[in-house]
Formats: C-alpha cells, sequence, structure tokens
C-alpha cells in the first residue's frame, strides 16, 4: 500500500472562505421551522423521556382499523400483544431534537438546524482541502452541498445522519480511498460512529456500501490489509448495535425492496401505493421528463454530470472502486427526492476525490492560481455572499423555498392555529386529520389528540393510509360519527372533504388559517370562525411583503374552499396587485367574480353585472398573459354568455 499523504495545511485564505460559507448559510437558513412531521418527533422523544422507552409501536394514533391482517409496511410485524411493532430507525435523534425544544422552544430546534447545516458544511471544506482539494474546488463542493440541503433544513433525524456520514466519508476517502488501511483509531473512530448513525436516523448504509467498493479494489489489488477487514466487519457488527437488532440492521434493505416492488417512485403506475401520495418517494425528474426545472433538480443534474465525468476518468485510471462508489451513489441518487441530498454528501467528495489532481492542473494553466485573480474572486465570492447574506429572503424566493424569516414555528406552514383551538377546547381529544397535518396536531398540541395516522409511515399498515386519504378526500366516511373535530390542510388533497363539511348544517368552521382549516361539530362549538384578516394576521406574525404574499395565495385558496368568496377576492385583488404578470391568479379572481356575480344575479342583486364585468376584465387579461389557460377560456365564453352581445361585453375585450 501507498504510504499516507501529508494533508494540505489549512491556510488564513481556507478559514476566510469557511467563515464566509458559514455565514452565507445561517443567513439562508434563518428561517422559521415548516416541517410536517416534526411533531411527531418531538412526541416520541417527550414519551421517551418521560417513560423510558422508545417509542416503537402506533403511539398517538386512533386505532379506528384493524391491522391483524393488514399487509405491513417494511420491517413491521404484530406482537403478542396484537400491537402493531416497527424499527424506530430516529430515536436518539428524536430524543436531542426533543432535549433542544424543552431547553428553548421551537427557537432551540432552528438553531440546532443551524448548527448541524454548519458543521456539515465545515466538515466537507476541511475534509476536501485536507484531502488536497483547492480553496475553490472544496468551497464550491461545501457550499454545493449546503445549498442543495436547503430544501431539507428542518428540524429532521436526517441531519444528524448526514453530519455522521459525512465525517465517515472523509475518513474513508482519505485512508480506503488512498489505498491504504485504516489505523486502529481511525477503524476504532469508524465503528463509534456508525453505532451512533444507526441509531440516530436510517442512512446507515452510507458508510458500509462506500467502504466495501474500495475495499474491494483493494482486494483486487491484493493489499487488502487485516484492519480492512477488521472494519467491514465491525461495520457490519455495528449495525446490529440498536434496540432492535438485526431488524433495524435490515430495515433498509427492506424499504428498498418494498418500494421497488410497489412502484412507490413512480406516482402515475396502477395500481396506485398509498406511499405514492408522499412526493419525497418520487423519483426526481430527469431532463429528458420535461415539465418545470426546480432550481434543487437543476444542482441534481450538475452533481451528477459530475459524477459521470468523473466516473469515467476513474474507469480510466482503473480506479475500479471509485467508479463503483460513484455509479452505486449515482443510483441512490435518482430513485427518489429524498435522497438526492444524502447523495450529494458522498458524490461530490468523491468526485473531488477523483478529480482533484486535474483541477489543479487546469486552474494554473489557465492562469486562475495566480495572486491577482485569486484576490479577484474572492473578492467577487465574498461580495455575493454578503448580497445574499443581507437579502437571503430574495435568494431564497430564487431558489423557489417558500419560507419565513427568522426563528420559531413557521405560522403559514404549520397549523399553530388549529392547535391553539385544540388547546382551548380539550374535550376534543380524537382529532380527523389527513396526513400533513397529523403529526403536529398530535404533538405540539398540550392534549395530544389521538389522530387517524402520523406522518411516520411505518407507524400503520398502508392499507390504513389509503383508507385515510381516500376519507380526507371526500370518500365515504362512516368513522366520522366517531369524531367531533376535524383539522385539514388545504394543499389539494382534502378539498372535498372541506366543502363538504363547509356546507354541511351540523359542523362549524372553528378556525380559518392560510392554509389550515378547523371543522367542529355545533355541540362542540357553535360560533364560526371570523373572516380572515390578512392584515391582522401580518401583523401578528411579523410577516414581510413575501410572506404576506405567499399568505395572501394560500389563504385565498383556503376561503375560496370554505365558501367566503368575498375574502378571497380581495385577497386575490391584492395578489394580482403584487404580480400582474400571473396569468394564473387573473384567472383564479375572474372565477371567483364570475361566481360571486352568478351567485349575486340569482339573488336579484344589481350589483351582479359589475361582478360579471369585472370577471370578464380579469379573464381576458389572463388570456393575454396566457393564450393557452383553457379554463380562463371556458370562464370567460360563460361570463360572455351572461353579459349576452352589446357594447358592455365589446369593452370587456380590449
Amino acid at each position: 500500500m501507498r504510504a499516507p499523504e501529508p494533508p494540505t495545511r489549512i491556510r488564513a485564505t481556507d478559514v476566510l472562505a469557511l467563515l464566509t460559507l458559514l455565514v452565507l448559510f445561517t443567513s439562508l437558513g434563518w428561517r422559521r421551522i415548516a416541517a410536517n412531521d416534526i411533531g411527531y418527533h418531538l412526541d416520541y422523544g417527550r414519551t421517551l423521556f418521560a417513560t423510558g422507552h422508545v417509542v416503537d409501536d402506533s403511539h398517538g394514533i386512533e386505532p379506528f382499523a384493524s391491522v391483524a391482517n393488514a399487509p405491513l409496511a417494511p420491517g413491521c410485524w404484530i406482537d403478542g400483544e396484537g400491537r402493531l411493532r416497527f424499527p424506530n430507525a430516529n430515536w436518539l435523534s428524536q430524543a436531542l431534537l426533543c432535549a433542544a425544544f424543552v431547553a428553548a422552544g421551537p427557537a432551540g430546534l432552528g438553531v440546532l438546524v443551524l448548527l448541524l447545516i454548519g458543521a456539515i458544511t465545515a466538515t466537507h471544506f476541511v475534509g476536501l482541502r485536507r484531502a488536497g482539494s483547492s480553496t475553490g474546488a472544496a468551497t464550491a463542493a461545501a457550499g454545493t452541498i449546503a445549498l442543495m440541503l436547503q430544501w431539507r433544513i428542518e428540524p429532521r433525524p436526517e441531519l444528524f445522519g448526514l453530519l455522521v456520514a459525512s465525517v465517515q466519508v472523509h475518513v474513508l476517502l482519505a485512508t480506503l480511498g488512498r489505498g491504504r488501511a485504516p489505523t486502529m483509531p481511525e477503524n476504532a473512530a469508524l465503528v463509534l460512529l456508525q453505532v451512533a448513525i444507526v441509531n440516530l436516523h436510517g442512512y446507515f448504509l452510507v458508510a458500509p456500501m462506500l467502504a466495501t467498493a474500495f475495499a474491494l479494489e483493494a482486494a483486487r489489488r491484493r493489499a487488502l490489509a487485516g484492519r480492512t477487514i477488521a472494519l467491514l466487519g465491525a461495520l457490519g457488527a455495528a449495525c446490529l448495535l440498536n434496540p432492535w437488532t438485526w431488524r433495524l440492521a435490515l430495515l433498509p434493505l427492506q424499504t428498498v425492496l418494498f418500494l421497488a416492488a410497489n412502484r412507490v417512485a413512480d406516482p402515475g403506475h396502477e395500481p396506485r401505493h398509498p406511499w405514492s401520495a408522499i412526493s419525497e418517494f418520487h423519483a426526481p425528474p430527469m431532463p429528458w421528463s420535461g415539465g418545470p426545472l426546480e432550481p434543487a433538480i437543476l444542482l441534481l443534474w450538475g452533481v451528477l454530470g459530475l459524477a459521470l465525468v468523473a466516473t469515467v476518468v476513474a474507469l480510466r485510471r482503473r480506479r475500479v472502486g471509485a467508479a463503483a462508489a460513484l455509479a452505486l451513489f449515482v443510483f441512490v441518487a435518482t430513485s427518489m427526492r429524498r435522497n438526492a441530498p444524502t447523495a450529494a454528501v458522498v458524490l461530490l467528495p468523491l468526485v473531488a476525490h477523483v478529480l482533484t489532481p486535474w483541477p489543479a492542473n487546469g486552474t494554473a494553466h489557465a492562469g486562475l492560481g495566480r495572486p491577482p485573480l485569486r484576490r479577484a474572486a474572492w473578492l467577487l465570492f465574498a461580495a455575493l455572499a454578503a448580497f445574499a447574506s443581507l437579502q437571503p429572503s430574495t435568494i431564497r424566493a430564487a431558489l423557489g423555498i417558500d419560507a419565513m424569516a427568522g426563528l420559531g414555528f413557521s405560522p403559514l406552514h404549520m397549523p399553530l392555529g388549529a392547535v391553539a383551538w385544540l388547546d382551548s377546547h380539550p374535550a376534543a381529544d380524537r382529532v380527523w386529520t389527513d396526513f400533513d397535518c397529523s403529526s403536529n396536531v398530535h404533538g405540539l398540541a398540550r392534549t395530544h389528540p389521538l389522530v387517524p395516522l402520523l406522518t411516520n409511515t411505518w407507524a400503520f399498515p398502508p392499507d390504513v393510509m389509503r383508507t385515510v386519504l381516500d376519507r380526507s378526500a371526500g370518500g365515504p366516511f362512516p368513522e366520522l360519527a366517531g369524531f367531533d373535530v376535524v383539522v385539514l390542510a388545504t394543499t389539494g388533497t382534502s378539498d372535498r372533504r372541506i366543502q363538504d363539511l363547509a356546507r354541511r348544517a351540523d359542523w362549524v368552521l372553528a378556525d380559518l388559517e392560510p392554509r389550515f382549516v378547523v371543522f367542529a361539530r355545533r355541540t362542540i362549538t357553535p360560533n364560526a370562525a371570523a373572516e380572515f384578516d390578512a392584515d391582522a394576521w401580518a401583523q401578528r406574525h411579523g410577516a414581510t411583503a413575501g410572506d404576506r404574499l405567499a399568505m395572501q395565495k394560500a389563504a385565498a385558496r383556503t376561503c375560496t374552499l370554505v365558501g367566503r368568496r368575498d375574502a378571497a377576492i380581495r385577497l386575490l385583488t391584492a395578489v394580482v396587485a403584487a404580480e400582474p404578470g400571473s396569468a394564473f391568479h387573473h384567472a383564479r379572481l375572474g372565477a371567483e367574480l364570475a361566481e360571486r356575480g352568478i351567485a349575486r344575479r340569482r339573488a336579484g342583486d344589481a350589483a351582479s353585472d359589475a361582478d360579471l364585468h369585472a370577471a370578464a376584465a380579469a379573464l381576458t387579461r389572463a388570456l393575454a398573459l396566457d393564450p393557452g389557460h383553457a379554463a380562463a377560456a371556458a370562464n370567460l365564453r360563460a361570463v360572455q354568455g351572461l353579459l349576452g352581445p352589446g357594447p358592455a361585453e365589446r369593452g370587456t375585450m380590449r
């Protein structure tokens, strides 16, 4: 084996680059929590501290359906008491998240997330520099990883796993990746980190897969030392050091097989598996798929392109282990959306590992290594970072990240109004929820009401999820008799159920928030929620202009669903004033005005024609912006038919 190479010395410019990266991504990450599953993570951690037992059953779920003979999720089983059990791969992360929440509330969770993102960024920057990458390459790679994590920058267990995996990746690249067996201290560190990640998150196969790829290459060269064999065995044994031993060790493989067998990554596959409702499980779109290009997907394509180049280089240099590792993690990255950040944590260091000698020579040849150009590049980078740090909301909007700045929970993305309502009505101990808000309704309300399911998809059989999705969407609902409160998100999947409850005389709209509604039986509360006040909401929550616009868009849709048409029109009028080039919102405003005009005409209200003329104007504007907008065209024809021919119609057509 080759002798260890001396690590690259960390210079002052490296410290400056790393500090700039940390300032940049701290600024971008300074946003309120918008996770739909933090509630159940906190509740599981709270239960662990209170009882001393790890939650590994259907804790917090209302057993409205039998699980005795239902097909189970991967890794699950029915114990001797008839309880559904599952290996909870996140139990240690849940304890850490709960500890941060108990210590400092939602702000503590936000600070913890920033620390984890900063630690991941620093790990990759320092690891790449010590491996020989140039400061610029290390900055670009670490920055890209941190940027790809921006779409997952929430208090999630995976952040703990990604941090541990990042450290393991750089230790393995510095040892087996360079053709030498790890020393005993390095082996010990890798194994201890493996024990930690096995109990933090399900990404614990990263290090064993990478180590195996490099060990196979070493074996091909007949250079496999005893310490390497010991490391592979110890990493495998470490996977068993968890409360469920082999059940958790096999869970990642069982999950991969389950997802493939049920075609979960393909939401168009029939029969559609209920897990396909979770967009994280969908395969990321490729360039040939068509459709809109999200910034996160563009970044993923860039990483995959670099990985392809590095794979070709590795094969030409006969570095079979590196090529195998690159191919393996490209497959991981393209298997489903939630794996893209995980793969980036491995792929970018691997790319730098393979290409390090090539960019250094190319940079020197191009003259980019000369001090004046280097200084100019750093000044440009620092200026861009300073701008992004001072204008984080602008950068987040450009990246397609809809987030409110600050610390704490986001009132736009989390059912805080519903939770407050439940806390003031403790008799509501069983609450029907849809999938999206189930965990936060259960975990954040002080009463911790039972819900039909959680966003933890292992905590109930898939058929239970299918039933809940169907009944939340408006299907037959015989169990409604057992629930006095319904909390639903107005994000699209529960529209029919929301409209149905809004029309029923025995149910009251008890709380109205931009993206969430609470319905209660009149026996619980006879009073309906007041009209939604956008100005009061923005002032109460310290909303910026961008937050206010996002709120208006969401609240307009919610008001439409529950029949608050006047409020919806006011909100949409503000939206089109802020975004005059949006055909979509002009069309929505036109449809709302037309509906109100029709209702007024039926009631004999003389103001109906004014609404219809305003609707025609809005729909005409939508078609001017987007001539192919089919809904706007159909609605405009209907409105013109109501208005009839004449000067008024010709005026609206100009």
